[in-house]
């Protein structure tokens, strides 16, 4: 009987220090559960401090955009601008006159060329191809009358920046030969082509001149030579 007893009291106590443990911990649980809260609650006064000062100050710029003056812009000077529209103009006029004012003969250059030649087609000058041409209206070359006008060293400086496969091409004769396209001269555009070795003049020859005693003939891209 008094062992059982022993045994009984035995239990009791160490269910009573398992409690005491479990009791233990939830404090210490319930001590960080305190902090975390004044933690929050410390960042919620932060939060609330930080949207006070920021309402203070939308508040202010908002007084301050009511009360600004409003800006003045300079006046336009209208003279510069009717003379930069006169050059427009006059810029168009010489491209007209350039072109002898006849306007494209597509049929002229389809009689010399054999071949229907679409205006401004940047391919009819030798030693220009398809992504050449590409490459050219990237750099705002889309007319023969544009590709007449650009010098040798702004082709050649285009090239270069293109690449190596761009580098090789030589466009030392380009703008002559557009401005031949652009003028209507067709003849005188295959003579000069036929002359062209890969479009660059050959060293020790000289270009065909107008006027010999042969006159050359182109029809449908076919060269026949008359005596005179």
């Amino acid at each position: 009987m008094v062992l059982h007893h022993l045994i009984h009291c035995t239990r009791h106590k160490n269910a009573i220090a398992e409690l005491e443990a479990n009791l233990k911990s939830a404090r210490v649980r319930i001590s960080d559960l305190e902090g975390d809260l004044e933690s929050c609650n410390s960042a919620m006064l932060n939060v609330k401090g930080e949207n006070a000062s920021l309402s203070t100050k939308v508040a202010r710029l908002e007084r301050e955009g009511t009360q600004s003056k409003p800006v003045e812009l300079p006046p336009i000077d209208t003279s510069k601008t009717l003379a930069n529209a006169d050059l427009v103009v006059a810029g168009l006029a010489a491209d007209i006159v350039g072109s002898g004012g006849s306007g494209f003969d597509a049929d002229g250059a389809k009689a010399v060329f054999g071949r229907r030649i679409k205006e401004d087609d940047l391919k009819i000058v030798e030693g220009i191809g398809p992504k050449t041409e590409q490459l050219l209206n990237n750099s705002s070359i889309h007319t023969w009358r544009q590709l007449g006008n650009t010098s040798v060293p702004q082709l050649q400086s285009i090239l270069d920046k293109a690449g190596d496969r761009f580098q090789l091409l030589n466009p030392s004769t380009w703008p002559k030969q557009a401005r031949m396209a652009s003028d209507g001269q067709w003849i005188k555009l295959r003579e000069y082509q036929d002359y062209l070795v890969g479009g660059v003049e050959p060293e020790g020859a000289s270009p065909p001149q107008s006027g010999d005693s042969t006159s050359v003939q182109y029809i449908m891209g076919k060269k026949s030579i008359k005596m005179t």
